[in-house]
């Protein structure tokens, strides 16, 4: 480790390492600190350094390899198809929030219309029931023959109307 380097030839005279697996945390004892320049601190305890950017080879958006002549490129690059990923996602977490908001829609008017009498579920058939919301213009989700969204609304309205909640 770095810090016992440092230790050994006597830059730093002792370290304490508080870290935790989400978390760097040292306490980091340095003899002669308040005499050191910020930049002597660096370069003493080696905390940044640099990097060679000259051969900077990476897939583009096309997924080519392209040599980008520096930094700012390659942000540019990413930045560019990052944007596009986010309007992706968002246009999916949209249409996820209009499909829920219509089946709650449709909770809300199957309750109603069947506290009102509109719709009658007592003693019908589940088959029955489900023909009458079609015809009644109750929407069907995600194309599904079987009607499980629309039974669903029967088991709503079952449980929200028993003497229990009303």
């Amino acid at each position: 480790m770095k810090l016992d380097e440092l230790v050994a030839d006597g830059t730093v005279s002792r370290y304490d390492d508080y870290s935790t697996d989400s978390r760097v945390h040292f306490a980091v004892t340095v003899p002669n600190l308040p005499t050191m320049s910020d930049a002597s601190i660096e370069k003493h305890l080696a905390i940044t350094s640099t990097m060679n950017v000259n051969n900077m080879h990476f897939f583009d958006s096309r997924g080519k390899i392209v040599k980008y002549g520096n930094v700012n490129e390659i942000i540019t690059e990413f930045f560019a198809v990052r944007l596009d990923f986010y309007h992706k996602r968002k246009a999916f977490l949209q249409r996820q929030l209009e499909e829920e908001h219509k089946k709650l829609a449709n909770q809300l008017r199957f309750v109603r219309a069947v506290m009102s009498k509109e719709i009658d579920i007592s003693n019908r058939k589940k088959g029955d029931i489900l023909i009458e919301l079609r015809s009644k213009g109750f929407d069907r989700f995600s194309g599904n023959e079987s009607a499980i969204d629309q039974a669903a609304l029967l088991l709503i309205a079952f449980f929200l109307l028993s003497r229990a909640c009303l």
